[in-house]
């Protein structure tokens, strides 16, 4: 329920509250009325997740900055890595954003048909239309993620290794490498936007300052390449 919930939400924390409630109405159905557990409690939680999210589009309408979904944790999920769960790594936090990009309805469809393999029959009972129409919005969303998707995925090995290279970059000032790993269009147009010291006493950090005035950095990017 909560692997449902938090990938039509974005959010851990309205997922459990999600599962919380989901757990709760099921409860209160009679036991001879339920045919299927499954199929109850993935109805009642896509439902709750639904109504959700048109109150939740309308917060992230006036967020400042782009909205970007709650990290969390992905071993729990423990996939087969020829899953299509593991092939689309859906609780990445790239493949959010682009979830986030799908209507309810769209949303709702893929993530059920595509990463749980509810069928199609089984999704048009969930979210009250016909198997015709749902299997149309999989479609749809299927387009649009894939036009989203990167051209050469990296193995999870390769994606360990880059974070790897990125932190050694940071930790050790080396811009040079840092806008290596970077997919800019012209890198020499990679300006610095900003610079963040760190003053230390003691062991511990004492103030963080940022800087991002173009004027104090000018010296600083025009002098990058001698």
């Amino acid at each position: 329920m909560f692997a449902i919930a938090y990938r039509m939400l974005g959010s851990a924390a309205d997922a459990e509250d999600v599962v919380q409630d989901a757990y709760i109405r099921y409860l209160a159905v009679p036991e001879a009325e339920v045919e299927s557990p499954k199929a109850l409690l993935g109805t009642i939680v896509t439902r709750l997740c639904l109504n959700l999210l048109g109150s939740a589009r309308h917060r992230r309408e006036t967020y400042v900055g782009s909205w970007l979904p709650e990290p969390t944790w992905s071993e729990a999920d423990a996939l087969d890595a020829s899953s299509p769960l593991a092939r689309w790594q859906s609780v990445s936090v790239a493949f959010l954003v682009v979830l986030e990009q799908l209507s309810p309805l769209e949303r709702a469809v893929f993530v059920l048909h595509e990463l749980f393999d509810y069928d199609y029959a089984e999704i048009a009972r969930v979210v009250e239309r016909t198997p015709a129409a749902c299997r149309q919005l999989g479609s749809r969303a299927r387009e649009h993620l894939e036009r989203q998707r990167p051209r050469s995925p990296p193995t999870p090995e390769a994606h360990r290794e880059l974070v790897a290279r990125f932190a050694r970059c940071v930790g050790s000032g080396d811009l040079r490498g840092l806008v290596d790993l970077l997919a800019l269009r012209d890198r020499k147009d990679a300006a610095i936007r900003v610079v963040i010291t760190l003053e230390s006493d003691g062991g511990v950090v004492r103030a963080i300052r940022a800087m991002a005035n173009p004027d104090k950095l000018r010296w600083l990017n025009a002098s990058r390449d001698r």
